[in-house]
């Protein structure tokens, strides 16, 4: 005489997966717009106009740290 086995699991635990991989910070604009924003710095410091090429530098680079430190924050929530 064979006997069927059942068997059983219980669990009071979720667990949440979050879908796809994260490509940051290639799918962030603010990360695009700094880029942009040193790469024509770059062009503009080349070309004549120091002033602002240097301006947009420096804009673009705190857009990348800015853009950084809220990612920091919210991987602490």
């Amino acid at each position: 005489m064979e006997r069927d086995k059942v068997s059983s699991v219980g669990s009071r635990y979720e667990i949440e997966v979050k879908g796809g991989k994260d490509n940051y910070p290639f799918n962030s604009k603010t990360f695009w717009i700094g880029i942009v924003c040193i790469a024509l710095g770059i062009y503009l410091a080349i070309t004549d106009d120091k002033d602002t090429g240097t301006q947009l530098i420096l804009l673009g680079l705190g857009l990348l740290g800015i853009r950084d430190a809220i990612r920091k924050v919210d991987r602490k929530l």
